[in-house]
């Protein structure tokens, strides 16, 4: 793999072109395909066409849209020309969506129909949607384009999370973190060969990550425009997808489309990742039942620190309700600063409080400490043989002392995590 410098700009130039880069299923029926060198051509012109927009080095770029190819187009482009990409909850209310450009300080914004409808009065667009001026087609500017290289920390991305517990706080990406996260998940290689069936919203980090490897490892990202079940089942067949990456929760409606599986070749699927949310051993007993040959990875992390944190460790079995072990380039210690390095989390006693903090290159600072806290139950077990289920929580001073919701690079977070 070359040396990446911008996160924008993840593709192999000695990887064939016509490789299929991206499937992209929003209209069904008629699938648009496009290659790895068109997706890379049309990078560029969007980028051409954000710095004749005259914005400066650093504006904030928000997009708003269900998954499409012209999401990733300009969520590259934002990152390759200097810019910072702020994809957005499609899903917020309106008030939500005009803090969250108020806060970020949002310059240009990038939406569809859906999130046209959120913006706010006067707010620079353009439409994915519109066949007017204000149109994608008519945006872009054909040519090449030099790629910006980035300062050591300049932010890529900002994401907002945590707005179950109030208003989300912004998360600032740096491109060298993220790169660290994207060379870290491509270990080895190999990966090209892989067909990526993707249907999590793109402005989480799940989907965000999935596509941003499967970019650089020269695979093909089947993106569908959002989860639908009995569509994630047939996608499987009709594009032979090798690997699958969801939530618990799309893979648990997915397998009661009873009828869509029983008439879906699904022996192409190698590998079936999940994460972010609560799983339950029924439901992996019932993915193993129905993905034989598959392998299946079950990865947890933080928005901030990776975003994968925990996992398997090559040679070393972890029981199917654990979270493993700290990835390779990831710290985690107790509040007794006890290292978490040789076993693995299901060692841990659910009978007391504990506290965690987590440190990966991808944090925002690479001398701070920091994690959102975990937004999913994660039910372990331990020595004791308790199978309490542990959740994480976040102190409450921690939100009262914050004066603004884009996270200080000084101030540390811990994650709490409570036996039931």
């Amino acid at each position: 793999m070359r040396d990446l410098i911008n996160l924008g700009d993840l593709g192999d130039p000695a990887a064939p072109e016509a490789n299929p880069a991206l499937i992209d299923c929003r209209d069904w029926e008629h699938p648009r395909t496009l290659s790895h060198g068109e997706l890379d051509r049309q990078v560029d012109a969007c980028a051409r066409a954000l710095v004749a927009r005259g914005l400066a080095r650093g504006d904030r770029v928000a997009i708003l849209s269900l998954n499409r190819a012209e999401l990733l187009i300009a969520y590259f482009a934002i990152m390759r020309s200097g810019f910072v990409a702020i994809p957005t909850n499609i899903k917020f209310p309106h008030e939500t969506v005009a803090f969250v450009l108020s806060d970020a300080e949002v310059r240009f914004v990038f939406c569809d129909t859906v999130g046209r409808a959120l913006l706010p009065e006067r707010m620079p667009v353009v439409d994915f949607d519109s066949t007017g001026s204000d149109g994608f087609a008519g945006f872009l500017d054909p040519g090449p384009f030099e790629t910006i290289h980035p300062q050591p920390g300049e932010a890529a991305m900002v994401l907002y999370t945590s707005g179950s517990t109030g208003r989300p706080k912004g998360v600032p990406l740096s491109h060298d973190g993220q790169l660290w996260a994207v060379r870290s998940r491509l270990g080895a290689g190999g990966h090209d060969r892989h067909r990526i069936l993707v249907a999590a919203p793109l402005f989480h980090m799940n989907a965000l990550g999935i596509a941003k490897v499967a970019i650089a490892a020269g695979a093909t990202i089947v993106l569908l425009p959002q989860f639908n079940a009995r569509h994630y089942v047939e996608a499987i067949g009709r594009f032979k997808v090798t690997s699958l990456s969801s939530v618990p929760t799309m893979l648990a409606l997915a397998l009661r489309e009873h009828a869509a599986l029983a008439r879906t070749d699904l022996s192409s699927v190698e590998i079936v990742r999940t994460g972010s949310a609560p799983i339950t051993q029924s439901l992996i007993d019932e993915i193993k039942r129905a993905f034989p040959q598959a392998k299946l990875a079950i990865g947890y992390g933080t928005t901030e620190s990776g975003p994968i944190a925990f996992g398997a460790r090559a040679g070393l079995t972890k029981p199917d309700l654990a979270i493993g072990w700290p990835l390779p380039g990831v710290g985690a210690t107790m509040a007794a600063h006890t290292p978490l390095l040789a076993a693995p989390m299901t060692c841990l006693s659910a009978a007391a409080r504990i506290f965690i903090q987590v440190r990966s290159r991808a944090c925002w600072s690479a001398t701070t400490t920091l994690c959102r806290p975990v937004s999913y139950p994660c039910r372990m077990k331990s020595r004791a043989r308790s199978r309490s289920p542990l959740w994480c929580s976040e102190p409450a001073q921690y939100s009262a002392r914050m004066r603004s919701s884009v996270l200080p690079s000084t101030m540390p977070r811990r994650i709490s995590i409570r036996a039931a």
